[in-house]
């Protein structure tokens, strides 16, 4: 039985190898029939200007629905990642302020949408508050323009000066 079992199994594996070399070879005839590639070629351009025109489309339908587009979403990811990075950089900026004591006995906070200087006690929840504070300012700036590129850029000169 065992041997029986041992015998089929390796009859099938000659098959399978036979049949294998057979397909490649009659594959590899197709492709060097000159009728052949020439079809696959005209059938790849068609396909080719197909999804071109599902592109174009589908930009057309997205604009009638008022939806964004596969381009608009990634340069909002990007202004997203521009503005995260910016946001980081006035967080160095700021705790190096504070550790040089410009910002020593200082919390910004918020009031009516301009920034006021009160003076705290504990240096320590001076430098978390003055961080915080200041993050949640620039982020409800940055909403509140939409993420458009001009309000992006004018908010982001009026924390400078406001800092300098």
């Amino acid at each position: 039985m065992q041997k029986g079992k041992q015998e089929l199994s390796e009859l099938i594996t000659l098959l399978g190898m036979k049949a294998e070399d057979h397909f490649n070879t009659k594959i590899k005839k197709q492709w060097n029939d000159s009728n052949v590639v020439k079809i696959s070629d005209l059938a790849l351009k068609r396909h080719l200007q197909l999804l071109k025109n599902l592109r174009k489309y589908s930009d057309v339908i997205a604009l009638q629905l008022n939806l964004p587009t596969k381009q608009e979403v990634a340069n909002i990811a990007k202004l997203a990642v521009q503005i995260e990075e910016k946001l980081d950089d006035l967080e160095e900026k700021l705790l190096l302020l504070t550790k040089d004591g410009v910002l020593e006995n200082t919390e910004i906070t918020q009031e009516k949408g301009k920034s006021i200087i009160e003076p705290i006690e504990e240096k320590q929840d001076n430098r978390q508050h003055a961080k915080e504070a200041l993050r949640n300012l620039i982020r409800e700036n940055l909403l509140n323009n939409s993420l458009n590129t001009n309000s992006l850029q004018e908010t982001l000169e009026k924390m400078i000066h406001r800092r300098g």
